[in-house]
């Protein structure tokens, strides 16, 4: 196998191949953070027809979604830490990815639609990662929830070899490897891809739309939490405030201005996550409170 690698991009190196994948594997393992809440799901049937599903966080519901009539259930959740995590939705058109930043209290699809058949899911960091599924027999698609558009990788039987993805990965990945294995398998035969990528944390992170313009401090803080807001004065928002169980301890509608205060002297000490919100767009913070 053909492999290139190109700073900052991504490389994907196929072989020529004409059969249906009846196999998929994705060699590297995802590397979340210590978590000290366990979240889980499960799929349920209404009569005869319908499909739904749960996810609980330690226990308690936090999603529940059925149709009555078409498939509609959960193909896998992953949580990177505690606030941040994603689950995959299978629905009568297609697959959808969904992400939380607030432990689940609210989602958002980062990817609205995907071919049907789920085949791998992998999380470089919070804000790049592939979702692998294939149309039919002769179709595979590698997606990705970066805000940049899916990679057709197979087109009927022809696969398009040796095709250069430009694809900046902005942060720091989660594991140490920098470099993506997957393959696939048809009767006895095996096809290998690669993917290699380099980190660029020069790049300013798209999805942490106040990478720059949102800071917390004192951090840790006894009494009083102050909040700047950089170049985002006047705009209307709102502020959540969430401890390490998920629970929601704060939540009001705030007029940015240049920096607010917000009296958390009644709250344990212990870790916090400050959830700001605007125009559906959405960055979290952890502070420590003394």
């Amino acid at each position: 196998m053909k492999s290139i690698l190109l700073s900052f991009c991504l490389v994907l190196v196929g072989i020529s191949y004409g059969q249906p994948f009846n196999n998929f594997h994705i060699v590297q393992s995802m590397c979340p953070e210590p978590q000290t809440i366990v979240y889980t799901y499960e799929n349920y049937l209404i009569g005869s027809h319908g499909h739904g599903y749960k996810i609980y966080r330690n226990g308690s519901v936090i999603v529940n979604e059925y149709d009555d009539f078409y498939p509609c259930e959960c193909n896998g959740i992953f949580f990177i830490n505690d606030s941040v995590g994603f689950y995959i939705l299978r629905f009568n058109m297609g697959i959808r990815l969904r992400r939380t930043i607030d432990f689940g209290a609210t989602w958002m699809d980062v990817i609205t639609e995907a071919p049907p058949f789920l085949l791998g899911f992998y999380i470089v960091n919070e804000h790049k990662g592939y979702l692998m599924s294939q149309m039919n027999d002769y179709w595979f698609f590698v997606n990705t929830f970066s805000g940049d558009e899916g990679y057709t990788i197979f087109q009927g039987h022809t696969p398009l070899n040796d095709t250069i993805l430009t694809d900046t990965v902005p942060g720091i990945t989660l594991c140490p490897d920098n470099s993506l294995d997957f393959w696939m398998t048809a009767s006895n035969d095996t096809i290998d891809f690669n993917i290699n990528f380099i980190i660029d944390t020069t790049v300013s992170i798209e999805h942490d739309f106040a990478s720059n313009e949102i800071n917390i401090f004192p951090n840790p803080t006894e009494e009083i939490l102050q909040i700047s807001f950089n170049r985002l004065e006047g705009i209307r928002g709102k502020i959540k405030i969430f401890d390490i169980y998920g629970r929601m301890l704060y939540c009001e509608n705030y007029m940015f201005s240049a920096k607010s205060s917000i009296n958390i002297s009644q709250f344990k000490q212990g870790i916090y996550t400050a959830v700001i919100e605007y125009n559906g767009k959405s960055t979290a913070r952890k502070f420590v409170k003394n």
